[in-house]
């Protein structure tokens, strides 16, 4: 039908699409984007303790710098600043921040060897680090080679001990000494850490006796050749010149 004069024809409406864009769907809602989860990383053998306190000092070092400047600030220019009850405050905070300080620089002077360590080729398993020596000599030079350094021939205690220290010779075909030997206990013979402790386990390798009396100048090794994982011990003449594996003490800052 023919508009009439005078009249403005309609105008047709025009449908807006919405945008996707920013994540935002057609029908307004949002989609929520996936979250990146950050894992915490263990650097140079520290736990992931050690690193959470470094960081929460750094924060608290700042705190008392920070404070301090404003006490300064405030003594000079604010006449306020004499009232004996906010001095008395600001006095046990300070106090807390210094311990915190102190303790930073206690644990800071017991990382700084340990990372000094890791930094040489020592190898920190369960509260312990372990070395493997690159040149070779007898049973007791290899043990007094360890006690220079602070720490014992290595000492196995558990299978997963034993699992760590054979992963750590798998990279050279040696023999590697342990801290374990025939020892003369009265009229008898028996096998014995270097701590006088028995072995309360023990991984021999198959076709060999192992028999203390059989033994008696012998002392236990630990090699690459063994087929069957556990099964890595042997008994080698204590004179003979072979590599070796020491052992520190346990050390809480490598705790997890």
């Amino acid at each position: 039908m023919p508009a009439q004069k005078g009249t403005v024809p309609p105008q047709k409406s025009r449908s807006v699409q919405p945008s996707k864009k920013d994540g935002i769907s057609e029908k307004g809602t949002v989609t929520p984007k996936k979250s990146l989860s950050v894992q915490p990383s263990k650097k140079d053998g520290i736990s992931e303790k050690d690193q959470r306190e470094e960081k929460i000092t750094r924060i608290l070092l700042k705190a008392v710098s920070d404070i301090r400047g404003v006490m300064e600030t405030w003594n000079a220019s604010n006449a306020q600043m004499n009232d004996p009850e906010i001095l008395e405050e600001a006095a046990k905070l300070l106090d807390i921040l210094d311990a915190a300080n102190k303790r930073n620089e206690w644990a800071e002077s017991q990382i700084k060897p340990i990372r000094s360590l890791l930094g040489a080729g020592w190898k920190a398993f369960q509260g312990h680090l372990y070395f493997v020596s690159n040149t070779r000599m007898g049973h007791q030079k290899a043990r007094e080679a360890c006690e220079k350094a602070n720490a014992y021939l290595v000492i196995i205690n558990t299978p997963e001990e034993e699992d760590f220290v054979e992963k750590l010779v798998q990279l050279v075909a040696h023999y590697h000494w342990i801290g374990l030997k025939v020892v003369q206990v009265g009229t008898e013979y028996e096998w014995q850490w270097l701590n006088g402790e028995k072995p309360v386990r023990s991984y021999w390798m198959y076709g060999m006796s192992t028999r203390p009396e059989d033994n008696v100048n012998n002392c236990a090794a630990i090699t690459q050749w063994c087929s069957t994982p556990r099964i890595c011990w042997r008994t080698v003449p204590c004179g003979q010149w072979h590599m070796w594996v020491c052992k520190m003490p346990p050390n809480p800052e490598l705790m997890d």
